[in-house]
C-alpha cells in the first residue's frame, strides 16, 4: 500500500465477532455470557472513528438487530450504543417476497434509514432483487414518480407519463413490467423537476448556518463600534 491508495474496510459481521473472553470461556468449558462485550465494542469504535474520519476512510459494518419488548417493538442495533453513536449512517434492512402469481421470483428489500447525516431519517428505500436478472436498477422509481406526479395511473394496472412543464398526459399507456426499461425512464430521469423532488424528499439540507455576507456585516458592525469607542477616548 502506498500513499494515495484508496480502500474501504468491510466487516461481516460484528455480531459474529467473538471477544477474547468468549474464546477463553469456551476453551475452559464455561457457558456464562460475556457481559463486557458491549463495553469493548464501544471502546473499539471510540478509538477507530477519529482515525477513519481524519484519513477519510469509509467503513461498512454488517450487524445484527433484535426486537425490543412491547406492543410495537422496535429494531435495536446489537452491540450497545457505541456503534450507533459512531456511525454516520445506519440502515435496517427488511425483506418481502416478490411473486408472480404464486411463484416466488425474488425479494423486495426495504432499506429503512435509521440514522443518517445525509439522508432523511425514517425514509424507506425499496430495492428489488430477482432470481433472474439480479438487482433491478429501476427499484423504487415508480413509487417516487407517482408521488411526484411524473407518472399517473389512468386506469387499474396501467401507467402513463406526465409532462410536468405542460401538465400534458401522454396517450401511451404502460403495463407495470413495461415501465422497467430505459426508454420509459429516460425522459423522467433527465427532468430537473424530478431531480428536485427526489432531493427535497430524501436529502438532508446542507445549507450554510451563516453566510459570508452575514459574517462581513457583523465584522463591519464590530469595527464601527471600536472606531466610535476610540473617538470617545
Amino acid at each position: 500500500m502506498t500513499r494515495g491508495d484508496k480502500f474501504i474496510f468491510v466487516v461481516v459481521s460484528l455480531g459474529k465477532m467473538a471477544t477474547l473472553k468468549e474464546v477463553e470461556d469456551a476453551k475452559e468449558g464455561k457457558t456464562v455470557a460475556d457481559m463486557t462485550r458491549a463495553k469493548q465494542m464501544k471502546s473499539i469504535f471510540r478509538m477507530i472513528t477519529p482515525y477513519l474520519n481524519k484519513l477519510d476512510i469509509p467503513m461498512v459494518a454488517v450487524n445484527h438487530i433484535y426486537m425490543e419488548q412491547g406492543m410495537y417493538p422496535k429494531a435495536i442495533i446489537s452491540g450497545g450504543t457505541g456503534i450507533y453513536l459512531s456511525s454516520d449512517t445506519i440502515f435496517v434492512i427488511g425483506r418481502q417476497q416478490e411473486k408472480d402469481g404464486t411463484d416466488l421470483i425474488g425479494h423486495n428489500f426495504i432499506i429503512n434509514v435509521e440514522k443518517s447525516r445525509y439522508t432523511r431519517e425514517k425514509s424507506k428505500i425499496p430495492v428489488t432483487v430477482k432470481f433472474e436478472g439480479g438487482i433491478s436498477r429501476w427499484s423504487g422509481l415508480l413509487d417516487m414518480a407517482l408521488e411526484s406526479g411524473h407518472v399517473i395511473k389512468p386506469s387499474n394496472g396501467w401507467y402513463s407519463r406526465v409532462d410536468k412543464s405542460s401538465g400534458e398526459i401522454e396517450a401511451k399507456k404502460f403495463r407495470l413490467k413495461d415501465t422497467e426499461t430505459r426508454d420509459f425512464w429516460q425522459p423522467i430521469l433527465v427532468d430537473k423537476t424530478f431531480h428536485d423532488f427526489v432531493a427535497d424528499r430524501y436529502q438532508v439540507s446542507n445549507g450554510e448556518v451563516i453566510t459570508d455576507d452575514e459574517v462581513d456585516a457583523e465584522l463591519a458592525k464590530v469595527q464601527q463600534i471600536e472606531s466610535e469607542l476610540d473617538n470617545e477616548v
